[in-house]
């Protein structure tokens, strides 16, 4: 994998507005720890936690 930015990191993430702020500004911040570079988008919802699986 190619990095265009070798220094930069970004991540997006997608939160359901059924969540409340307080569970968004937690999910927020978890996606802020998270070690995993290689995650680039996540989204947030009734499910939990979801994120794309390349093949």
């Amino acid at each position: 994998m190619m990095w265009e930015w070798a220094n930069v990191f970004c991540r997006a993430i997608d939160l359901s507005p059924q969540l409340d702020a307080d569970t968004s500004a937690r999910c927020i911040i978890a996606e802020l720890h998270d070690p995993n570079r290689y995650l680039t988008e996540v989204a947030y919802g009734s499910h939990g936690r979801v994120t794309l699986i390349a093949k």
